[in-house]
């Protein structure tokens, strides 16, 4: 019996639902409605962010005024001062402004 056919055992091919899988990369597949929903909670959160943002900034504005503009008041009361003071550098750097009375140095140049 050598010329028979031969008989193979196959089982049948098994063929996922594709609504259960997930795609490769992507994550779950979702109707077209359930993206609309993912798209309407994103906007919703965003939304909440930024008028959040808005309240703390305006509960807290006299405080981000004041620390922004502090360099600028230091910078312009060491500026205005009468009384003379020494320059202390680095190279190019000024590291600070000291006032002449705490140099017991005669004769020290000063910037008037």
């Amino acid at each position: 019996m050598p010329d028979e056919p031969e008989i193979l055992d196959l089982e049948p091919v098994h063929r996922p639902d594709p609504s259960d899988e997930d795609e490769e990369a992507g994550g779950p597949v979702k109707t077209f409605l359930e993206h609309l929903e993912d798209l309407r909670w994103t906007i919703i959160k965003c939304f909440v962010s930024v008028l959040l943002g808005v309240v703390v900034c305006l509960s807290s504005g006299n405080f981000i005024i004041r620390l922004l503009t502090w360099p600028l008041q230091q910078a312009m009361r060491m500026r205005t001062t009468s009384e003379p003071y020494v320059v202390v550098s680095f190279g190019t750097n000024i590291l600070g402004r000291l006032p002449l009375a705490q140099f017991l140095v005669a004769g020290a140049s000063t910037n008037k």
